[in-house]
């Protein structure tokens, strides 16, 4: 019901935009704005401005932070890992940001590999679709212990490359942790305490990003249920407490490490 309630809230309720917020592709890290033709709500937000003088100045620290977000990743640089061919037998580790994509990256290679931790950093033996291009990392070279492959993305279903007989492993992480980790984590980095609130954080997440929170959570799960064979759901939780359960279900599911060993 929980979940259900804010799904429906996150697709009904239309917020102001932040001043300032250019267009950018759907994706899950890009900021764009919600609303671009209501000149009703446009109307009353400029009054709201007025009579609170101190909100205008926020907007543009808001904007700023937006700009600099969607810099991240160029845009041709994310067209083009939309464009990619994935082949049967792939995995795709899918997840938004901060809710276990490293941790099932590591999961996924280590039972490709046996257990090998010959690398530096798993982005490099588990690629990222989405910056690739702008890297100058090629996402078709060879990968230890492939096959299969393995990829991270923090697509949403409507955007992600597929192919059949391809495998995408979905991490679901509640909302509210998502929203802190993530927070801390650009702290600092894309933004201070001045120029963004956690409660900042909490409406880009739901209003202001070109895939909000919960379409994106909806959108892989609308994905797993039409295509139960292809698409995994494992809740962050269970692979904090449920770890075992979980990796013999990846295992399973992508065809690898079957063995008790």
């Amino acid at each position: 019901t929980w979940f259900l309630v804010n799904l429906s809230r996150s697709r009904t309720r239309t917020p102001p935009t932040m001043a300032g917020s250019a267009a950018a592709p759907r994706y899950a890290v890009r900021v764009t704005p919600a609303i671009e033709q209501d000149d009703a709500l446009r109307a009353l937000h400029e009054r709201h401005r007025a009579a609170h003088p101190a909100r205008a100045d926020h907007e543009r620290l808001m904007a700023t932070v937006g700009a600099r977000w969607s810099a991240f990743i160029s845009a041709e640089s994310v067209e083009a890992a939309k464009r990619f061919e994935l082949r049967a037998g792939d995995v795709v580790v899918a997840t938004h940001s901060k809710a276990g994509t490293t941790l099932m990256q590591m999961i996924v290679h280590q039972l490709r590999t046996g257990g090998s931790l010959d690398f530096d950093e798993i982005s490099l033996v588990v690629p990222w679709l989405e910056p690739a291009l702008d890297m100058g990392a090629s996402l078709d070279a060879p990968q230890p212990g492939a096959p299969p492959r393995a990829f991270k993305t923090h697509f949403a279903w409507q955007d992600m490359p597929k192919a059949r007989g391809a495998r995408y492993v979905v991490v679901l992480r509640d909302f509210h942790d998502v929203v802190a980790s993530l927070y801390a984590f650009l702290l600092d980095w894309f933004y201070t305490e001045h120029e963004l609130r956690l409660c900042d954080m909490v409406h880009m997440m739901l209003y202001e990003r070109s895939v909000p929170y919960w379409e994106h959570v909806a959108g892989w799960l609308r994905a797993a249920r039409e295509r139960p064979d292809d698409v995994l759901i494992v809740f962050f939780d269970d692979l904090l407490r449920h770890r075992e359960h979980v990796v013999r279900t990846v295992a399973r599911f992508i065809g690898v490490g079957g063995g008790d060993d």
